[in-house]
């Protein structure tokens, strides 16, 4: 994921935080709050989820999985992602599943379906 879309300060995770609204589909939380810049993601892993190696696999598959989806986003929003226990032992097609249902929920998601529709 480019830099532009990364949140990287303390300080902007905590305005997501505090201003945000959250959802949680099965192991992973999404908290979305408005803000007048760009688009910008942040990617939450804790010490519960693994060691380093399996919270950064995490991080790379969920980065990956919006990578993919920016096109169908609502511009104009924080996004912060919060992976819960038990995540890593998702299949990376079961992750997929679980950020698109909460993108939906959240009818921040316009993707399209097989026949070309919105």
């Amino acid at each position: 994921m480019q830099s532009k879309y990364r949140l990287k300060s303390r300080r902007s995770f905590t305005f997501v935080y505090k201003r945000g609204k959250g959802f949680r589909r099965g192991h992973l939380t999404l908290i979305t709050a408005p803000t007048k810049y760009g688009m910008r993601f942040g990617f939450v892993c804790g010490k519960k989820i693994g060691k380093a190696v399996v919270r950064n696999k995490v991080k790379r598959r969920l980065k990956e999985i919006i990578r993919n989806q920016l096109p169908n986003l609502t511009p104009k929003l924080n996004y912060v992602f919060v992976a819960q226990e038990g995540i890593a032992e998702l299949t990376f097609a079961k992750l997929q599943e679980n950020v698109a249902q909460v993108l939906q929920k959240f009818n921040v998601s316009h993707e399209t379906s097989s026949n070309g529709e919105k």
